[in-house]
């Protein structure tokens, strides 16, 4: 595998890529193909062959047809892109600050029927969405609600602190947590299928010794039917069917590459069957002794460096790239987009 970089598109605030066609948000405004679609815009997303952009009055939603984009709908809520499912989504309004409620709906974005209102909730740390099914969340609370409003099962009890869902698998919602716990449920009962925390024999040095290191450090392969993550100079697996874990020290490929030690990975880290595409901490010969940023493709199955580019005069900070058939994407902390180009 090799990309080459094809240019840099400077000013980027955030972007997206559908099709092959590149959506540029910056400080005056959305781009696509030098042309202004919107200003205003404050977030960004891709779902199927929708664009949806939120301003701080309304989400649109753009369709692309013939080479530009049409907007199909316009909802005057803020959405949660978590919560998108078909022609369906969550939508929030009417925040209260003074005992910190939100107004719920689901609503179809495209006829603009509220389908279910949800009513004035506690603002929860996080939404998932699996078909029918919805998952609220807070740090020690997680209830699963269908699209009549019926509250199938809640848990408020012994439960762990969910940093965050990972994704789905075979009736399963994984759950990164906290005290280096990872936790399988059912989505129709609530009840825990696995949970795993001790990893006897794994020292990355400190607090991290004899158990898992950073449950948010891994991202769900479905294909596969495993959570993939990297941390420090490990590559770790776990196989969400038999439950086993395994994991690579893989510091000697680093080294012959200059790389010190991967950077933390979020559930938005790019994957492939193959590889993994991550940002690490780097040297360089002609910037010794200095940290530098770099971003890799990583071989799952050789656990070898593929690809590598270090960024000397800038940095990457959370930016993690984004993948394409045919382009690398990644952003830096100057607001430069590079566009790498597979050779």
């Amino acid at each position: 595998m090799n990309f080459q970089k094809s240019k840099i598109i400077k000013g980027v605030k955030s972007f997206a890529v559908m099709a092959g066609h590149e959506l540029i948000l910056t400080e005056n405004g959305l781009y696509f193909q030098d042309r202004l679609l919107a200003q205003g815009v404050e977030s960004l997303h891709c779902f199927e062959n929708f664009i949806i952009y939120a301003t701080d009055e309304a989400t649109l939603f753009l369709k692309l047809a013939d080479n530009s984009f049409i907007q199909e709908a316009c909802i005057s809520k803020s959405i949660v892109y978590q919560g998108i499912y078909n022609d369906t989504a969550i939508f929030t309004s009417d925040l209260s600050l003074d005992d910190f409620t939100i107004h719920y709906d689901l609503i179809n974005f495209k006829s603009g029927e509220v389908i279910l209102s949800l009513g004035r909730m506690s603002i929860w740390k996080g939404i998932f969405r699996h078909r029918e099914l919805l998952f609220l969340y807070e740090e020690n609370a997680i209830a699963c609600i269908d699209d009549r409003g019926r509250r199938v099962w809640e848990a408020k009890e012994n439960v762990p602190k969910i940093n965050h869902i990972i994704g789905f698998f075979k009736n399963q919602l994984v759950l990164a947590c906290g005290n280096h716990t990872l936790l399988s449920i059912d989505i129709h009962t609530g009840k825990t299928n696995q949970c795993w925390r001790e990893l006897p024999g794994f020292d990355a040095g400190g607090e991290y010794r004899g158990v898992l290191p950073e449950p948010t450090d891994f991202v769900l392969d479905k294909d596969a039917g495993k959570l993939v993550g990297v941390f420090s100079k490990y590559y770790l697996e776990i196989d969400l069917l038999s439950g086993q874990i395994s994991y690579e020290d893989v510091r000697a490929e680093l080294i012959k590459h200059r790389i010190n030690s991967f950077r933390r990975m979020t559930q938005d880290t790019a994957l492939s069957k193959n590889h993994l595409f991550l940002t690490a901490h780097a040297e360089s010969d002609d910037r010794p002794n200095v940290d530098l940023d770099c971003v890799l493709a990583f071989n799952r199955k050789t656990k070898a460096v593929d690809w590598l580019h270090v960024f000397k005069d800038t940095g990457v900070g959370t930016n993690l790239p984004q993948i394409t058939n045919t382009h690398l994407y990644q952003l830096d902390t100057e607001n430069n987009l590079f566009v790498f180009e597979k050779a």
